[in-house]
């Protein structure tokens, strides 16, 4: 087997510009989807396969609302494969998952079926969760404790304060990533969510820029069901070695202080990007 590995040493300073000019090459424009991509089959799970990832989380007010200093949020993250464990009699595959400052640390366990990538239970979310953050967040009727928090439940998550510690099953299993995946491929994500039903689908083909490199990935849209949750966009660029980037944006987010008044309105975003990784193939 041909083992790929991509490093780049860049300032964190850089990657923060990077992000915060949003500066990557993803080709929209009519033709993208005719553009040459190696067929989907199954995600990269061998072990001591990694990925390396710069998240940056922000918070935008709407020009007509209160302002205050923005809040944001930037961390490193590293995920692997980290080896095969029995749960019960199923033999998953586990992936780890920490920031750099050695303040967060979970595990997620998948299993590889004919027709997709399933995950069976997780413990500690599957973002890095900093310190609790100064304000609070409402998302409808929801409230969160950091923007992080809101992007899980957006994600389909449990929120992660409730399985830090313990691990937490999903029944039935939930399907990640369809086998195969081609242009217009659909499929359910969440039946019941703790924001409705949300479906997965394939939208589109697109060469995506990141520090990592250049990537021809299929661009993956999440559909909420619930109307109430239509001022989320929220797409996954997947190529061949794994999740390459992730933008996520929830308008109409209320911030609110600590005791829970209302500061403002705005958009909370989310980039993640590749920037190292190391896959068998």
């Amino acid at each position: 087997m041909k083992n790929i590995r991509k490093s780049i040493v860049t300032p964190i300073a850089c990657l923060a510009l990077t992000f915060l000019f949003l500066i990557s090459c993803e080709d929209d424009g009519p033709g993208s989807q005719n553009t040459p991509i190696k067929m989907f089959t199954g995600y990269p799970s061998d072990s001591g396969n990694y990925w390396k990832y710069d998240q940056l989380f922000t918070f935008a007010f709407d020009p007509d609302t209160v302002q205050v200093e923005p809040d944001s949020g930037f961390n490193n993250i590293h995920v692997s494969v980290t080896g095969h464990v029995m749960m019960d009699t199923l033999n998953t595959i586990e992936f780890s998952e920490y920031d750099y400052s050695g303040k967060y640390f979970a595990k997620s366990y998948f299993k590889q079926h004919t027709d997709g990538f399933y995950i069976h239970a997780y413990m500690g979310g599957s973002h890095a969760i900093p310190t609790k953050s100064n304000y609070l967040y409402k998302l409808g009727a929801l409230t969160f404790e950091s923007q992080e928090a809101l992007m899980e439940s957006v994600a389909g998550k449990v929120s992660p304060t409730m399985v830090k510690d313990s691990l937490f099953y999903e029944d039935p299993p939930v399907k990640c990533w369809n086998y195969p995946i081609s242009i217009s491929t659909e499929w359910v994500y969440r039946e019941n969510g703790p924001i409705g039903k949300m479906t997965r689908k394939v939208v589109g083909i697109n060469t995506v820029e990141t520090p990592a490199g250049l990537f021809q990935c299929y661009k993956i849209k999440m559909v909420y069901h619930d109307t109430t949750f239509a001022n989320i966009i929220y797409h996954d660029y997947l190529s061949e070695i794994g999740l390459v980037k992730r933008t996520l944006e929830v308008e109409n987010v209320v911030m609110m202080d600590a005791e829970g008044n209302e500061i403002g309105v705005g958009k909370s975003s989310n980039i993640t990007e590749l920037t190292q990784y190391s896959v068998v193939k």
